[in-house]
């Protein structure tokens, strides 16, 4: 008869994450057929055990399964119990059912000492007449008693003590026998020590060997498991103190389950304190204007074969408002190349963005004030020729009244001089212009950008600085649109304009050039070229001018940050900026940026017939009356105009029924109640009438107002305006509306 107190488990196999064997019980080789080493799936080839090991990696606690035949064995019920980064696979036959509760409990007791105690007993209770004690490694390096009584006979062993497995100690009653097994850890360190004790000096049995060992490995896994869980609370422990001290913000994104783990940090930096999300809440906090760039980045990475991701972009935090982050990740993939998960790191770099739009604004003031008195020149050139050719149409006009004359040569030269007076606005109108495309540098907004525009009015600004020290040569060719900001790109080519002339003599023009060349690069970038020839750059020197702070000028003539931003804006717009020079010979400086794939396309100009082809009422809201009588002027012949120098009675008469407009032409700033403020009453009282507002704008405004364009982003013309761009403008709102649904809304405050 069997003895079934003896009885071990058919076998237990440790296998590793690789699935190779790293441990077995003895009777694994006979239970099996074959040496228990090598892969599992070798010894067993069963595709349902095979398809039990996957499940049970993925769980956290033990998996059972029942196999009808497992190669030629009977029923067998096999456990699979993830211990640190080993897998203890136990196959327990019928009958064994008390090793399967001992798994269980262990699995279940969290205190080490206390499960060891329970292996213990366990082997007390399984074989009668041995005692059993287990030790652990201490601190000093000897092993301390943690479980059974250990007699006076039985002095406690070193560690490093070779012990055979069969020994004998002596006592005052004759001599016993120890057997003993060492206890090591995963990584084959040694960490304690299983003894076993019989009154009788023999060596043990089969069976009795079996449930020793099996003990032992058991108390090895306890103490592997244990010393697992203190390591990864220790680097746990250190993880949270590193985070403590940054700023940064750690994520988790499981590409597979689309789960998204967060750092507690996320709480203390945007205000987001739930740990877990998933892509779709991640996706809505990012500003609308970045999100479609940001997700085909990161779609483009995980396609590819790259493993690194990066992007800068607007994060909106809990309260609302924005904050630019950077975003940087390491993508880990299995073994077709599929993404499975993104471990990155994001900093708010909002600060540091700030500090550099200051920096920039500072070095932009520089510039201004550089330019100052050659704005001025610039304007007050035109400026004479308007006021003295106006002049002389008034006088001629007063001379008509008090002595009536043939007027035919009067009205050629009153053209003429008016003629002359209008060439002299435009040319004011385009210095305005092209300054408020310098101003307009602070922007964040992107868009396609004509570079040959661009630096045409960089050229406008720099003309006086250029005009009496070089000659300035133009090689413009044909170039594709580039994505950015067009102010931003301005301050580019104005501060390389400005660099190049003033590397120059003055009053020496004959001599110099300064040729500005644009074109398309092998590569397909659009190239932008500034020489001079000038002294150039000393070799020692070339390497630090992109360095911020970094001047060769006097105190008190640079700021040091001129040619540090320009790298900052180009490298931003994803481009690059070159120099070459030679001393005494000049330099070259190159900007380099990608074309944009694709351009929207360009409106198609309104023809005046066109412009004219409907008539309607036309409201005019402006704190300038002479801007008013201008365009009532200009639009009188084709609609009826009238005009409020008060946003507020304007709206009073729109909404108690006095006017009902086909088009407002509304003034952006105002006092008492500025253009926004009217518009946002008008859209609360009647949404039909206020689609019919087009504001005018001479371009300067403040945060509110610019935040209102984009929230908004209404029809917009710019002062001064040409008689067709009004008239085109208003029949554009004509054509674009139908007309309003009367409302008998009362205006209130």
């Amino acid at each position: 008869m069997v003895d079934h107190s003896l009885q071990a488990p058919a076998v237990v196999l440790v296998v590793d994450a690789r699935d190779q064997i790293v441990d077995a019980s003895p009777t694994a080789t006979s239970w099996f057929g074959a040496p228990a080493d090598g892969d599992v799936h070798q010894l067993i080839s069963a595709g349902q055990f095979r398809a039990a090991l996957a499940r049970a990696r993925t769980r956290e606690t033990p998996l059972e399964v029942h196999f009808e035949h497992l190669r030629d064995q009977g029923p067998c019920q096999v456990r699979f119990e993830p211990v640190s980064k080993l897998m203890l696979v136990t196959f327990c036959p019928r009958g064994v059912d008390q090793w399967r509760s001992l798994l269980d409990s262990l699995a279940n007791e969290p205190d080490l000492i206390k499960a060891l105690q329970a292996v213990a007993a366990f082997g007390r209770s399984r074989l009668s007449g041995i005692d059993f004690t287990l030790s652990l490694l201490d601190d000093e390096g000897g092993l301390r008693l943690v479980a059974g009584e250990r007699g006076p006979a039985a002095p406690t062993p070193a560690l490093d003590e070779r012990r055979t497995p069969l020994s004998a100690l002596g006592d005052e009653l004759g001599v016993k026998v120890c057997w003993s097994w060492p206890l090591s850890d995963s990584t084959g360190r040694s960490r304690g020590m299983l003894e076993a004790f019989s009154p009788s000096p023999r060596l043990p049995s089969g069976a009795e060997t079996e449930q020793l060992h099996l003990l032992a490995l058991l108390a090895s896994m306890l103490v592997s498991k244990n010393a697992q869980e203190h390591e990864l609370r220790d680097a746990v422990e250190r993880f949270e103190l590193v985070l403590g001290t940054t700023h940064h913000v750690i994520y988790d994104f499981d590409l597979v389950s689309n789960r998204l783990l967060w750092h507690a940090r996320t709480g203390d930096a945007f205000g987001h304190w739930a740990a877990t999300r998933d892509i779709a809440w991640w996706r809505e906090t990012i500003h609308p204007e970045d999100r479609h760039r940001v997700e085909r980045a990161l779609r483009t990475t995980m396609e590819g074969g790259e493993n690194t991701w990066s992007e800068s972009y607007r994060f909106r935090r809990a309260s609302g408002g924005w904050a630019w982050v950077n975003d940087a990740g390491r993508i880990r993939r299995d073994e077709g190349g599929k993404a499975l998960r993104l471990v990155g790191v994001m900093q708010d770099v909002t600060e540091q963005r700030e500090l550099r739009s200051r920096l920039a604004l500072t070095e932009r003031l520089a510039s201004v004030g550089t330019l100052a008195a050659g704005v001025a020149h610039e304007i007050n050139n035109p400026l004479a020729w308007i006021t003295s050719n106006v002049n002389f149409a008034l006088e001629e006009f007063e001379q008509i009244k008090r002595n009536p004359r043939d007027t035919t040569e009067f009205i050629e030269d009153m053209v003429d001089a008016l003629e002359d007076a209008r060439a002299g606005a435009d040319r004011v109108s385009i210095i305005v212009r092209d300054l408020k495309t310098f101003s307009r540098a602070q922007d964040e907004r992107l868009g396609a950008i004509d570079v040959r525009k661009v630096l045409e009015s960089a050229i406008t600004m720099a003309a006086i600085e250029i005009r009496h020290r070089a000659k300035l040569v133009r090689e413009q060719h044909d170039v594709p649109p580039v994505e950015g900001n067009e102010g931003r790109l301005s301050q580019v080519f104005l501060n390389l304009l400005l660099n190049a002339a003033q590397s120059l003599p003055e009053n020496d023009a004959s001599r110099h050039e300064i040729r500005v060349v644009t074109g398309v690069d092998a590569s397909g970038r659009v190239c932008v070229e500034v020489r001079d020839t000038g002294g150039g750059i000393s070799p020692d020197v070339l390497p630090r001018i992109f360095d911020p702070f970094f001047t060769t000028r006097p105190v008190g003539r640079g700021t040091g940050l001129g040619l540090s931003i320009c790298h900052t804006i180009v490298s931003s717009m994803g481009g690059s900026i070159e120099v070459d020079s030679r001393l005494g010979v000049g330099s070259t400086f190159r900007v380099l940026l990608p074309a944009k794939t694709s351009a929207r396309p360009k409106p198609t100009p309104m023809s005046s017939a066109a412009a004219s082809a409907v008539r309607g009422e036309v409201m005019v809201i402006d704190d300038e009356p002479s801007i008013i009588a201008s365009i009532e002027r200009v639009l009188i012949s084709q609609h009826h105009v009238i005009g409020f120098t008060s946003a507020r009675d304007a709206l009073a008469a729109i909404l108690i029924n006095k006017t009902a407009p086909d088009v407002i032409l509304c003034d952006l700033m105002m006092p008492e109640l500025s253009g926004p403020e009217f518009f946002t009453r008008l859209l609360a009282k009647n949404p039909l009438m206020a689609a019919r507002v087009v504001f005018m704008t001479g371009g300067a405004f403040g945060a509110a107002a610019q935040e209102f364009l984009d929230t908004v982003n209404p029809p917009l013309i710019d002062k001064p305006f040409k008689p067709d761009d009004l008239r085109r403008a208003v029949a554009e709102r004509l054509k674009a509306n139908p007309k309003p649904v009367a409302t008998s809304s009362i205006l209130s405050d």
